[in-house]
């Protein structure tokens, strides 16, 4: 891929070079083969970037040039000269110089079912730290939250708002809402695996005891539509199973949802213990440290109106608790004697041990589903009866940043 300089042709008549100018191809992404130094312009939309190739990967070949751009909550500089744009709510970035940006994206997490239901799955992830972006308007849309099931005993349970960046534009990045936590099904009728989403739901639980037994399947996780970019980058994880009434020596319980972490998060496929605790939601996605920053967090706090928390996680809790996105709901228990499904440990709660945004599960027979956290795109807790509220899923988030 050489470059020529100079009036005339070039040999291979891919570049023309005029004496006061270079010439480089051009493309809208990466070439597949390429050998070291070999350089393009990427053009999409209105902007174009120079790309080198440094013999295993591209690169922008200006990395110091400046992203200049507006829109979002939060559209505000930290203190290590970083940039930062916080959707949570819908809008538009636009961009006036383009570059290279990092960006986080979760949809809306799933409401958990009532009624020693499943969890609700948390929002599919995408995380993306060398995106290109143009000069052009991206229209965004947050998904929104689903609502957690209601008493008396319905399955009414929803799922999470896909949240999308960029449609209309070859950007276009589309991550699907987390899938609903189920109720408990009824004697003799159909079974109530959790709903199907960006991680899926966690499955009701069985009322009887089968022979042989059996447990309620959690939902599965939905792929990105087929205009959405290559989804490498997104995070999804299947739901947990409910089990049925006599799995454990104080009742069954419903699944955990599915959560973001990349480490095999799911919803736990689950027997309660002897105190018939129910199911942690999946693990949370933990986001790298050189995106939020620990010295950033509360700047971008105080600048959503928050003072003292990030996106409702406190300040005082550790750094990976700030930086953690998608928790699967917790199950909700059937036993009297159950206790709720231990959350994330800080005080406003979380789908489980292993998650911190997550909602937390009910007490059996006595006990609402926590909310999943708002800006955090998890899943809402399933409740320990029909008579009571399951937890409503969090709303998505877009975060943006650039130096």
């Amino acid at each position: 891929m050489p470059v020529f300089v100079g009036p005339g042709s070039a040999p291979d008549g891919g570049f023309e070079g005029k004496s006061d100018r270079v010439g480089f191809p051009t493309a809208t992404s990466d070439p597949g083969s390429a050998v070291v130094g070999d350089m393009y312009v990427q053009s999409v939309g209105a902007g174009a970037t120079l790309r080198i190739y440094d013999g295993s990967s591209w690169s922008n070949a200006c990395p110091g040039a400046t992203v200049s751009a507006s829109g979002g909550n939060v559209n505000g500089t930290t203190a290590d000269g970083s940039k930062y744009h916080i959707f949570t709510a819908s809008g538009s970035l636009v961009v006036s110089e383009g570059g290279t940006v990092s960006i986080l994206a979760i949809a809306g997490g799933g409401g958990g079912g009532v009624q020693h239901g499943g969890g609700g799955g948390a929002g599919a992830l995408y995380f993306n730290e060398e995106l290109t972006l143009s000069a052009t308007t991206y229209p965004i849309t947050i998904g929104n939250g689903g609502s957690g099931g209601t008493p008396p005993s319905n399955d009414n349970s929803a799922d999470g708002g896909d949240t999308i960046f960029g449609p209309g534009t070859p950007l276009h990045i589309v991550v699907n809402g987390g899938g609903k936590g189920r109720k408990m099904r009824q004697p003799n009728t159909a079974s109530m695996p959790g709903g199907p989403g960006g991680c899926g739901g966690g499955g009701g639980m069985t009322p009887i005891h089968p022979s042989p037994p059996s447990r309620t399947p959690g939902g599965s996780v939905t792929a990105p539509p087929t205009h959405s970019l290559p989804s490498p980058l997104i995070f999804g994880n299947v739901g947990g199973e409910g089990t049925d009434y006599n799995a454990g020596p104080n009742g069954g319980t419903g699944g955990g949802g599915g959560g973001c972490g990349p480490n095999g998060g799911t919803g736990s496929n689950n027997v309660p213990d002897t105190n018939g605790t129910a199911p942690k939601g999946g693990d949370d996605y933990i986001c790298p440290s050189d995106f939020l920053p620990v010295s950033s967090i509360p700047i971008l706090g105080a600048a959503l109106g928050t003072p003292g928390k990030f996106l409702g996680v406190p300040n005082p809790q550790p750094s990976d608790y700030r930086r953690a996105f998608g928790g699967g709901g917790a199950g909700g228990s059937h036993s009297p004697w159950g206790i709720y499904n231990p959350g994330g440990n800080y005080p406003d709660g979380g789908g489980g041990s292993a998650s911190k945004t997550g909602g937390l599960g009910g007490r059996g027979n006595n006990g609402d589903g926590g909310a999943g956290l708002d800006g955090r795109g998890a899943g809402g807790g399933g409740s320990g009866s029909g008579n009571n509220q399951a937890g409503d899923g969090g709303n998505g988030v877009i975060i943006i940043k650039y130096d």
